[in-house]
């Protein structure tokens, strides 16, 4: 092989050596470069350059199983165990599907006053938004038989 071909490979090495090789990922040197923004972890860089995420506990936070997370009725707890949170999923029991029904109560004196007051003043305005209105009607019929 001679200069000109071995200065061709070079070239062709150079050229295409970012493009075929593998990213690799930042070392980092500080914790504070390790930073995931998860409450539930304490971020800490290792001697060899990689990031780790400890569950740090806190509320809404488990490490195991949803048993760690807060009671929440109504709902089942489980634990995402990749980011250290508690997550919550509606419960299937009967219990907590009570019918509309038992809700529903039965006007009491206050709500019928006030719905009759009610009642009366949108009476009083829908007759006086009449009244006005067949006014303008009679001054504009009786302006127009005087000219």
């Amino acid at each position: 092989m001679n200069v000109s071909s071995l200065g061709f490979v070079l070239v062709v090495l150079a050229v295409l050596a970012p493009v075929l090789s593998v990213p690799v990922a930042d070392a980092c040197t500080r914790n504070e470069e390790c930073f995931d923004d998860n409450k539930c972890t304490v971020d800490v860089c290792e001697a060899n350059g990689e990031c780790t995420h400890r569950f740090a506990g806190g509320d809404k936070c488990c490490e195991f199983s949803g048993a760690e997370c807060p009671y929440v009725r109504c709902y089942e707890r489980g634990c995402n165990v990749d980011i250290f949170t508690c997550r919550y999923r509606s419960s299937s029991n009967s219990e907590c599907h009570i019918e509309y029904e038992t809700y529903v109560q039965e006007p009491g004196i206050g709500d019928i006053v006030g719905a009759i007051i009610g009642f009366v003043i949108l009476g009083f305005l829908i007759i006086g938004f009449i009244v006005v209105v067949l006014l303008i009607l009679i001054k504009r019929v009786l302006t127009r038989v005087k000219d």
